[in-house]
Formats: C-alpha cells, sequence, structure tokens
C-alpha cells in the first residue's frame, strides 16, 4: 500500500495520478484531514490529522511506502505514538 499525503492539494493529486497510471488504485490510499475534500479520488481515504497522533496511526496500518505532499509536516514529537 502506498499512502499519499497532502491529496487535495495540487501537487499531491498530480502524484497521485502518476501513481495511478502505474499501479492499481487498490494499492493506493490517500491521507486527508478531511476526507469530503478527498472524494472523487478513486482511492481509500484515510482520515488523519497530525495533530492527532492516535489518527495518524490508524492511518499509517499496513502502508510499505509514503508519498508526503504536504506543505508543511506535523512538528510534533513521535514519542507519545
Amino acid at each position: 500500500m502506498i499512502l499519499v499525503t497532502g491529496v487535495t492539494g495540487h501537487l499531491g493529486k498530480l502524484v497521485l495520478h502518476h501513481l495511478l497510471q502505474r499501479t492499481d488504485a487498490a494499492n493506493v490510499a490517500a491521507l486527508a484531514r478531511n476526507p469530503a475534500k478527498a472524494e472523487g479520488l478513486h482511492v481509500a481515504v484515510r482520515q488523519a490529522d497530525y495533530n492527532d497522533p492516535a489518527s495518524l496511526v490508524n492511518a499509517f496500518r499496513e502502508w510499505t511506502a509514503c508519498i508526503s505532499c504536504r506543505a508543511t509536516m506535523w512538528s510534533g514529537g513521535w514519542s507519545s505514538i
């Protein structure tokens, strides 16, 4: 499973489109803080918020690669996860 963050932005959508030309949609998931904004992407959408470590634990289950297309990343420590 390839997890793509930032899919509601311009770069994230381009990366997702590129991946879907090379692999089946079942191999890709989108990470979105607001899943409603990620509707119509033709991949599974996992809800997560970088300010909510528990949501990240659930969203990042069973992935083999992550492509981050976010403009900013979470600045908290991973010790609480």
